[in-house]
């Protein structure tokens, strides 16, 4: 699985940004289209659908 990061705002919206690619996926450099969260950031302000 693909490793991303988890951006968690105060709305309770999450949105995800690309991190690194598993191994499999590394050698093509292609995302695998499994999401494994690698962190999750704590946003503190609403996200851009709901300001």
């Amino acid at each position: 699985m693909c490793k991303y990061y988890a951006h968690a705002f105060l709305c309770k919206h999450i949105t995800f940004s690309f991190a690194t690619f598993c191994d499999p996926a590394s050698m093509i450099q292609t995302r695998c289209g499994e999401r494994s969260i690698w962190q999750t950031i704590r946003m503190e302000e609403y996200c851009d659908d709901c300001k």
